[in-house]
């Protein structure tokens, strides 16, 4: 039964902000991979595609520790500002009742994009 939920909240996820951030996602990845230097960094925007097409059933576990260098560059150059935007995003969903389950996914993806390297998503139990 838990499945049916997560698979129609995904649905009404896709439809509403999922479709549009994997499309900005997805476009970011490709630019940063244009460049031999971005490529990490394009990587890692293909990692977040998967995520915010379809959160629910989903948990991020962190490790910053695998690739501290890399998340600390990540966190200068957009980490942050975008972290921070998924945040109160997630914050003003929280304020209607029926938007509590999107804020909190927001909340999933803004914790992806504070450290992407090393960064699992993995099914939830």
């Amino acid at each position: 039964m838990k499945g049916f939920w997560n698979g129609l909240f995904n649905f009404f996820w896709i439809i509403l902000v999922g479709i549009w951030s994997a499309i900005a996602s997805l476009l970011t990845g490709v630019a940063c991979c244009i460049t031999l230097i971005g490529i990490p960094f394009g990587l890692q925007h293909f990692k977040f595609v998967n995520l915010v097409f379809a959160p629910a059933g989903r948990v991020v576990v962190t490790h910053f520790g695998k690739h501290p260098f890399m998340n600390i560059f990540w966190l200068i150059f957009g980490g942050i500002f975008t972290a921070v935007a998924y945040y109160i995003l997630g914050l003003l969903l929280c304020v209607t009742i029926i938007g509590i389950p999107l804020g909190l996914q927001l909340f999933k993806v803004a914790k992806f994009n504070l450290a992407p390297f090393g960064c699992e998503i993995v099914k939830a139990e």
